[in-house]
């Protein structure tokens, strides 16, 4: 499944309502005295952020801020992927991919996105964001298979940039993000225009020499991931190594799930960002799931080998991970974790992420934003985009880089949305709108399905070829049911079209009328006919003629390859002229 849906968050009542009574009724803990923070979060902050949430937090308004922004989901490698979508309208806009980490969503990202789509400055570079939500985090919800680390992650984030038809971009990433980034680059190093991280999680390994001649800065960093590693760790530990244990509390106790959580969020943030986060991961179920991204991470096997060579920035703060011109710190890169959420974010001018790209390397992604010139892609129209082969044909011409403009006489049947995806509504037999679809279009293909009320009607085929023709587009693949040879050959026109009519079923008469509309043309055109009447593997044929040519090659086609043969076509400038009767 590749279809990328519309979403909207909308959790029920009973839910939220069920949180409500769950955190009137808490259990709280028995505490030492004066022991500060030493033995974990305190008592006194995590039951004022309790009172927050059941007081003065109001999930609605954080559900319609981000209802404000396109949501989507797909399917990518079996499991559910969530994101946001925010194209700008500057037409040299980069496209950047953005990853949170735990315990943070989406809503990490929530306050850049206008000054970083829609720049207050025209000479600042402005940007397209692809916003997801980690598997098994927030509205991915749970995920449903092992395996879910950074790597496995880095490959569907690769896969998603593809289905939205960014060739170029840049990623980002903070927390766990600052590990998925970097695995992108290293899978799909010629699509990225560079890195950028909150973290570059890097350590010594065990040379004295690397400790020679370290600066004060460096040592002080060492030291502070050292405390660190002493004393604010355990939750790595347990997550890489029994997430499940701990789950069963996270999962039956807002109070408990919001203590655990809050150990990594500082009390400089704002209750609204710190609640925020915690409701996401209680409503979508996700507080069990999101943990086993450590456990994933640390008993990986399959990992890439060496460093990517595409450019990285850093954007390094105080009190966060800090790079080391030695190393950092002895504790293994599945075991880092510092936060950066409290310098990042409360960033307000979102331009220091991106001054380690270098200027030639922005102008450059630009440039490639704004021509097409090393893409081998088409722009094509694709009528009956909604029949069991259309979908098939649009999804997969979409996923190898061409424009597609969809017909169909409902919108909302098209069941997707993509950056190079256009559809037109409206009536096969209605000359403008046809042509509206047609014009500028290098290729138009057309799936007859079984059905009377769209392209198959008669004459549809014939408005399109028509548009065509007044348009300039000559080159056209037409999909029918038939297995059953052209008219010239054992079969007459005729004969066939009684036949299917009278015998079979009304639409394979239809289908009968068309193909004989695009042989009369002279356009440069293929005919794809999958078989309806063999048994087994079903197989199919095609002929090509240019111009009005009753001759043509007729091949065996898989039933199930009839999709991909049509997307083959559109590059196929070979005329085939062969005898008749020539098969394979």
């Amino acid at each position: 499944m590749t279809a990328i849906k519309p979403f909207r968050i909308d959790v029920p009542q009973a839910q939220l309502d069920d949180l409500a009574d769950r955190l009137r009724r808490a259990l709280w803990p028995s505490e030492l005295p004066g022991v500060g923070d030493a033995y974990g979060v305190p008592g006194d902050r995590v039951r004022a952020l309790a009172e927050y949430w059941a007081q003065r937090f109001d999930w609605r308004a954080l559900e319609t801020r981000l209802n404000a922004y396109p949501q989507f989901t797909t399917e990518i490698d079996g499991e559910d992927i969530h994101f946001l979508h925010i194209e700008s309208a500057r037409p040299d806009a980069v496209p950047v991919i953005l990853t949170h980490g735990w315990p943070g969503t989406v809503l990490e990202f929530l306050d850049v996105i206008a000054p970083l789509t829609a720049p207050e400055s025209a000479d600042a570079p402005a940007f397209h964001l692809v916003i997801p939500s980690l598997p098994g985090f927030g509205f991915s919800g749970p995920t449903r298979r092992t395996g879910w680390n950074r790597y496995r992650t880095a490959k569907a984030w690769v896969e998603l940039m593809n289905r939205l038809g960014y060739q170029r971009y840049g990623t980002i990433g903070n927390d766990a993000g600052s590990m998925v980034a970097p695995e992108m680059a290293k899978i799909a190093p010629d699509r990225m225009i560079g890195v950028h991280v909150t973290q570059l999680y890097s350590f010594p390994s065990g040379d004295p020499a690397e400790f020679e001649g370290i600066s004060h800065e460096d040592m002080a960093a060492l030291h502070h991931l050292q405390w660190f590693h002493d004393n604010k760790m355990a939750f790595n530990t347990l997550h890489s190594q029994q997430p499940q244990t701990l789950a069963y509390a996270l999962a039956d106790s807002p109070v408990g799930l919001l203590g655990w959580n809050a150990q990594l969020m500082g009390e400089s943030l704002d209750e609204e960002f710190v609640i925020g986060n915690v409701a996401i991961y209680w409503l979508t179920g996700t507080a069990a799931s999101s943990i086993r991204f450590y456990y994933e991470d640390a008993h990986a096997t399959d990992q890439p080998a060496g460093p990517t060579t595409v450019p990285i920035g850093l954007a390094m703060f105080k009190g966060d991970f800090q790079v080391t011109s030695g190393g950092s710190s002895p504790v293994s890169a599945e075991a880092a974790h510092f936060l950066a959420r409290d310098s990042l974010l409360c960033h307000r001018d979102s331009r220091p992420w991106f001054v380690s790209f270098p200027a030639d390397v922005l102008d450059s992604a630009k440039a490639q934003q704004l021509s097409n010139k090393e893409m081998d892609t088409m722009k094509i129209a694709v009528f009956g985009a909604t029949s069991t082969v259309g979908r098939v044909v649009v999804e997969q011409a979409l996923q190898e880089g061409h424009e597609v403009t969809a017909f169909t006489r409902n919108a909302a049947s098209v069941g997707q949305r993509h950056a190079r995806l256009r559809v037109v509504e409206g009536d096969v037999l209605d000359t403008n709108s046809v042509q509206r679809a047609v014009e500028g279009r290098d290729a138009v293909l057309i799936s007859l399905g079984n059905g009377r009320k769209g392209v198959v009607r008669a004459g549809g085929t014939k408005a399109i070829i028509e548009a065509m023709n007044r348009t300039g587009v000559k080159r056209l693949i037409c999909q029918t049911t038939l297995g059953v040879g052209d008219s010239k050959g054992n079969l007459n026109f005729l004969w066939k079209y009684v036949m299917f009519g009278l015998l079979l079923r009304p639409a394979y008469a239809d289908h009968v009328l068309q193909e004989e509309y695009v042989r009369a043309s002279d356009l440069d055109w293929t005919i794809v006919r999958p078989s309806a009447f063999t048994d087994g593997p079903r197989t199919g044929s095609y002929q090509r003629g240019f111009p009005a040519d009753e001759r043509g090659l007729t091949l065996k086609i898989a039933r199930a390859d009839i999709a991909d043969f049509m997307i083959e076509q559109l590059t196929d400038t070979t005329y085939l002229h062969q005898a008749p009767g020539i098969s394979n």
